[in-house]
């Protein structure tokens, strides 16, 4: 247990191997918290910890490089981004389609009503506006 405080505290050494560690002991998305410093945000690495976006998206690429190998170097980068951005805005509908569910859901209940801007689901970002 000493050692977790130590690394949650930010002390003691850091390599990949304590990291994988510490993500599984929380049971948290370990290549989240490595883009949460980069992003400036520690809300990423919560956000991911019960999807494991990033390490699904790590283990994915991961897969492209071990069927692909070095080819991958003639990759445009324009068709890299087109298929990110398509990747990320299916996966926005996907967010949009939950909330109108869950919108809806919540419209026919009966009784004591939630509002869905209180609800407050670990994973779950409304969009602001």
């Amino acid at each position: 247990m000493r050692s977790y405080e130590l690394f949650e505290a930010g002390g003691g050494r850091f390599d990949m191997q304590r990291l994988f560690a510490f993500a599984e002991a929380t049971d948290s998305d370990p290549f989240a918290i490595i883009l949460s410093v980069p992003f400036e945000s520690p809300e990423f690495a919560v956000a991911c910890a019960d999807t494991k976006l990033a390490l699904i998206m790590m283990m994915h690429l991961q897969g492209f490089h071990e069927d692909r190998g070095v080819d991958i170097a003639y990759l445009d980068p324009p068709n890299i981004i087109g298929g990110f951005e398509r990747v990320f805005k299916e996966l926005g509908t996907k967010l949009d389609d939950n909330e109108a569910f869950l919108r809806h859901w919540f419209d026919g209940r009966k009784g004591a009503s939630i509002s869905l801007g209180s609800l407050s689901v670990r994973g779950l970002r409304r969009r602001k506006g």
